[in-house]
């Protein structure tokens, strides 16, 4: 089964998001699945941009995330998550997604690229937003 991960922020990183999300995919990498994870980056961690390969797990970090709290940049953000999810998903083809919903502007454009792509979508909401 070929898995793909959203999350909104450059992965992989120091924080409880990415050590349960790391687990599991590490974990279902051991057991043949294929496994990919869609993450963020934003000018703070400019530097993380772009894929990288940890043990059998493939990370992109191409979603450009502006870190303000204005509405117009929550749109902004979720316009850029939602094109460049509805690309990851029609060039990756995975057989289901797991969206990370905090930061929640990252997590809406991914759901809704899932929705329009006809991909199964599990929401992972693990903290406020």
């Amino acid at each position: 089964m070929k898995i793909l991960f959203i999350l909104g922020f450059a992965n992989p990183f120091a924080g409880a998001g990415w050590t349960r999300i790391g687990f599991f995919a590490d974990k279902w990498s051991r057991k043949s699945h294929i496994i990919e994870v869609l993450g963020a980056f934003s000018y703070k961690a400019f530097s993380k941009r772009g894929a990288k390969k940890l043990n059998n797990i493939n990370i992109f970090n191409l979603t450009f995330n502006m870190n303000l709290t204005h509405p117009l940049i929550f749109i902004l953000n979720t316009l850029i998550s939602f094109a460049v999810s509805t690309l990851a998903l029609l060039s990756r083809k995975p057989n289901m997604a797991l969206v990370s919903v905090p930061t929640g502007d990252v997590g809406l454009g991914a759901i809704i690229a899932c929705k329009l792509t006809r991909t199964k979508c599990i929401v992972d909401y693990r903290d406020e937003w």
